[in-house]
C-alpha cells in the first residue's frame, strides 16, 4: 500500500510538471527611433513561422516611445518557438522595404540570427521554453 502511494504521487507530480505553463519575456533592445508600433509573433510550429500565421494570442502590437521595452507572453506551454518582430516607424502597418526588398525599419528574429536572402528558417531561430524564460531581441 506505501509502494502504491508513491507511485501515485509521482505519477500526480509527473502529470502536473507536463502540463505545466510557462512565461516568456521578451526584451527586446536597440531601438533607434522610439516611435511607431512594435509588431510581434511568437510561432509555435515550423508551419505557422513559414506561413506568417500565428494565433492572436501569441500577437502583439505594441505603441513605442522608449529605446528598450520589454513584453511578456503569459500561460505558454512547454516547447519550440520562434519569433518574428519588426518597427513600423511611418504608423502604415506594414515593414517597409526597398526595391530588393531589404528592410528599410528596424527588425529581428530569435536568437538574433539572420538569413541568407530572407529570414532564418524556423530550425535556427527557434528555442525551447520549458521553464520561464527571458529572451532578448536586437533590432537591427
Amino acid at each position: 500500500m506505501y509502494l502504491l502511494k508513491i507511485y501515485c504521487g509521482l505519477f500526480l507530480l509527473f502529470t502536473i510538471r507536463l502540463g505545466a505553463q510557462f512565461q516568456l519575456l521578451i526584451e527586446i533592445e536597440n531601438i533607434e527611433i522610439p516611435q511607431g508600433t512594435l509588431f510581434l509573433s511568437l510561432f509555435d510550429s515550423q508551419e505557422g513561422y513559414e506561413n506568417n500565421k500565428t494565433p492572436e494570442k501569441y500577437f502583439k502590437r505594441i505603441p513605442i516611445s522608449k529605446k528598450k521595452v520589454q513584453l511578456v507572453f503569459e500561460n505558454l506551454p512547454r516547447g519550440l518557438y520562434a519569433i518574428k518582430a519588426y518597427l513600423d516607424t511611418n504608423k502604415n502597418n506594414e515593414l517597409d522595404t526597398n526595391f530588393l526588398g531589404v528592410p528599410k525599419e528596424q527588425y529581428s528574429f530569435s536568437n538574433n540570427k539572420m538569413g541568407t536572402l530572407g529570414p532564418p528558417s524556423f530550425a535556427t531561430s527557434r528555442f525551447e521554453v520549458s521553464q520561464n524564460t527571458v529572451h532578448q531581441l536586437i533590432l537591427k
